[in-house]
């Protein structure tokens, strides 16, 4: 399961899209990837890998103005977090190239 960041907000929120799987509260995101926008006609990239790990396990989905048990597959959605590594996401968002984009990965 993927979930590409694109800000993190004053209330520590992680603001960003899922992918196509559903993401249940509890889940545990284990790294931080990175992907290349390979060609911005056709939206391909390359996945870097991982750049990072962490311990960020889900404890609240913010999705348009209420509290839902899971980040629906294919929708954006505010993510409070619990653990370590939200320091360590923002310290890599704010080294993204413009052709980048980051994501946490849980499994």
């Amino acid at each position: 399961m993927r979930f590409f960041v694109d800000s993190i907000n004053e209330s520590s929120l992680i603001l960003g899209r899922n992918e196509n799987t559903d993401i249940p509260v509890g889940s545990v995101f284990t790294l931080i990837g990175k992907t290349r926008l390979n060609d911005r006609t056709t939206w391909t990239s390359t996945d870097l890998g991982a750049v990072a790990t962490v311990s960020l396990t889900l404890v609240i989905v913010h999705w348009y103005q209420r509290e839902i048990d899971n980040v629906p597959g294919g929708h954006t959605a505010g993510l409070a977090v619990s653990g370590t590594g939200l320091d360590l996401l923002s310290e890599h968002l704010d080294r993204l190239a413009d052709d980048e984009s980051l994501y946490l990965a849980a499994a």
